[in-house]
């Protein structure tokens, strides 16, 4: 092995030595593009990244003939900006920059997605001004929408823009903003709907920041007066709808009975899980339960996840736990069956566990539903590490009220399971 390692490096200096006599050589003449491309390959490969850009600079009339040998460029202008001060950092970003444009004539394929890297690049190095960078993004945005798919390029364009509407100088009221939010919410929802799941976060961190950014300059009246102004022409607009909706609910303004109509529209024009979740959430505000069970049924259908399932299922059983407790319990089981490991499904189930009230016949029976329950949370810490202290506190209050040794064996029922036959249809075995 140790002979292979030393033959594999001698090779690899060979290689280089070949690699440094071409390029001596072919200097007195005159490199190919295809050569030119090749060496700056293999100089990136090698780290040598100082010599990958001198032929870089040196390419005359070569054109680019893949995104591989534009990524290769890249990767070495930026090591070297990374590593660089002054006037030679700034010239290096500059380079990069000019770079970016000059090979959208190559690739014009990828002509927005290099109008993006190179505002990022600026931006990055608080190079140019913001006006530059918005007018940039902007017409990128414009001429190619379905191509801005950079989330960093979406939450700086979403921010420049906030900075030029809380600045007052370019009179941008409101309804410009809530638009310009609405548009490029559509656009994320894209992203997060992406295949990929790495590209998937990252747009729901863009999304959770634009919220976050959103709240203060927002209140549901301003909202309500947007949305209502334009729900009539709006009536059968699948996207426009799913907008209103997320906005509204984005910003906690689900009581009014805008949110209802809206909500409810949307599930009407466009049945599926997020539109029947959002008219099921609009009944609950309204106190009408019936009409909530039976969308939020209707959403988990519609859920192809396990874990979204669960999470359906447990909204349901938790909005019913303080009126109907054989109900609740019916879809915390559900919400379990679909995912056995859903942690939040145990600890809400060992709540109405220990209120069971009518379940047990006698003071030890009672106790022994308290016992049922500190298992039960313990479970949850168990399958959700996260909610470990929460479980481990709930079932350390559940342990109090239930029956001590002393009083398992003057029951005798030291290692018996004791059976429930109400709606709990549940059983615990006792400690020996």
């Amino acid at each position: 092995m140790v002979h292979e390692e030393t033959l594999r490096l001698k090779m690899k200096k060979m290689l280089s030595l070949v690699l440094l006599f071409a390029v001596g050589f072919l200097s007195a003449q005159e490199l190919t593009c295809a050569q030119r491309e090749s060496l700056i390959d293999q100089h990136v490969k090698d780290t040598r990244y100082a010599e990958a850009v001198a032929l870089l600079e040196d390419r005359g009339k070569c054109r680019l003939t893949s995104e591989t040998a534009l990524n290769n460029i890249e990767k070495a202008v930026l090591y070297l900006i990374e590593n660089k001060t002054g006037d030679e950092k700034t010239a290096l970003i500059s380079k990069l920059a000019t770079y970016y444009g000059q090979a959208s004539t190559d690739l014009p394929a990828l002509t927005t997605a290099l109008q993006l890297r190179k505002v990022l690049l600026l931006h990055r190095h608080k190079s140019g001004t913001p006006e530059e960078w918005f007018g940039d993004l902007d017409r990128a945005y414009k001429s190619d929408p379905l191509a801005f798919n950079d989330p960093k390029a979406v939450q700086l364009y979403f921010s420049l823009y906030v900075d030029r509407f809380k600045s007052g100088k370019y009179k941008l009221s409101d309804t410009d903003l809530f638009t310009f939010h609405d548009d490029l919410l559509q656009h994320i929802r894209k992203g997060i709907n992406s295949q990929d799941q790495k590209t998937s976060r990252s747009f729901q961190a863009v999304l959770n920041n634009i919220r976050s950014t959103m709240a203060p300059l927002v209140n549901c009246e301003k909202l309500n007066a947007f949305y209502a102004s334009g729900l009539k022409q709006n009536a059968e607009n699948a996207r426009w709808l799913e907008n209103a909706t997320s906005a509204l609910s984005g910003a906690r303004c689900t009581t009014d009975t805008l949110f209802t109509s809206i909500s409810e529209r949307w599930y009407a024009v466009q049945p599926g899980a997020q539109s029947a979740y959002q008219a099921a959430v609009a009944a609950l505000r309204r106190n009408d339960r019936a009409r909530a069970v039976t969308l939020f049924d209707a959403s988990a259908e519609f859920e192809a996840s396990a874990a979204e399932k669960a999470k359906i299922y447990y909204t349901v059983a938790s909005s019913l736990a303080s009126s109907d407790k054989p109900l609740a319990m019916q879809y915390v089981q559900k919400s379990l069956k679909v995912q056995s490991t859903y942690a939040k499904s145990y600890l809400l189930m060992a709540q109405l566990t220990a209120g069971a009230d009518g379940c047990w016949k006698n003071e030890f029976e009672k106790k022994a539903l308290s016992l049922l329950a500190a298992q039960l949370s313990l479970k949850a810490g168990e399958m959700d590490p996260s909610l470990k202290y929460t479980a481990e506190r709930q079932a350390e209050l559940y342990r109090k009220y239930s029956p001590t040794m002393e009083e398992i064996k003057a029951a005798k029922m030291q290692g018996k399971t004791l059976k429930f036959d109400c709606w709990l249809s549940t059983s615990v075995t006792l400690p020996k």
